[in-house]
């Protein structure tokens, strides 16, 4: 894909953080219809309720958008390298946010 083996290794990593993020996301919370606690502030309390498939669709999103990152990276690469880096590390970035997320919702509920 990349001839370039920093591109591939940092959106390998992305594409890793993700399936752990879904894994966590499937594996983690509750089988069940009931309302899970998407989103608690000490102050106010639970402000968001979702169930299950509206975690999985924002991490379908989140690897959408990676797919589309990796597709414009490498169409750019030898335009913009600055710029093909810079779109590898947002996507890791993203990713690893999207784990952090997940975690919450997880230890939440």
């Amino acid at each position: 894909m990349f001839r370039d083996i920093t591109l591939t290794v940092i959106f390998g990593l992305s594409l890793l953080v993700l399936v752990a993020a879904a894994a966590l996301a499937v594996f983690g919370l509750t089988g069940g219809s009931g309302n899970l606690i998407l989103h608690f502030t000490a102050g106010r309390g639970v402000d968001l309720l979702g169930n299950r498939a509206e975690v999985l669709v924002a991490l379908g999103v989140i690897f959408t958008a990676g797919v589309v990152n990796i597709v414009l990276a490498r169409e750019i690469y030898y335009r913009e390298r600055f710029l093909s880096y810079l779109l590898a590390f947002a996507t890791l970035v993203i990713a690893i946010f999207s784990l952090i997320a997940t975690g919450v919702v997880i230890s939440v509920n």
